[in-house]
């Protein structure tokens, strides 16, 4: 089975990488600056040096550009819920059942030849629509999205606070 990189990109948080503890199997893409103080508190992940300058834009290219086919997470992620769980049901996933929840969606997203994927922000069950499990339409929201090698999105824009808002759009107009 293929497998996609899953990274964290991070800034100004090198002491409180909260997601390394939700999600298995992660890297840490940090930039250049700030890769001594990142690598100073955090022993128990693989810290990549990104780009010279701070920026999502930059972030998410030099992630895309690095690994190819990659999924990438804010470092700010306090649990990862499974909103196909009833709701009796314990819904919070382990840091692996994430890492596999990441990379069976990787795989769906090669089958269907999307070059962009992701979750839905349903927080609760009653709101995930079980008949609709995949949707072709919408956006991708910015906490948490896959890039697949041969997209064709531009990162040069100044839209550093509207990411998946740009690269939504992108995706709908390619």
């Amino acid at each position: 089975m293929d497998k996609c990189e899953v990274v964290i990109i991070s800034h100004g948080r090198a002491d409180n990488v909260i997601t390394k503890k939700n999600v298995a199997n992660c890297k840490l893409v940090v930039c250049k600056k700030d890769y001594d103080i990142y690598k100073e508190f955090n022993k128990d992940i693989e810290i990549i040096a990104g780009p010279e300058e701070l920026g999502i834009m930059r972030n998410t290219k030099f992630c895309s550009d690095y690994f190819g086919d990659v999924f990438i997470l804010n470092d700010d992620i306090s649990y990862v819920r499974a909103s196909y769980k009833k709701i009796n049901e314990k819904n919070i996933l382990t840091k692996e059942e994430a890492y596999d929840v990441i990379q069976n969606a990787y795989c769906i997203a090669k089958l269907l030849d999307v070059k962009i994927f992701g979750f839905a922000d349903a927080a609760s069950p009653i709101n995930y629509k079980v008949n609709k499990p995949f949707l072709l339409s919408g956006f991708i929201r910015g906490h948490a999205y896959g890039l697949i090698k041969g997209h064709k999105f531009d990162f040069s824009s100044d839209f550093e606070l509207a990411t998946d808002f740009y690269l939504s759009l992108q995706n709908a107009y390619l």
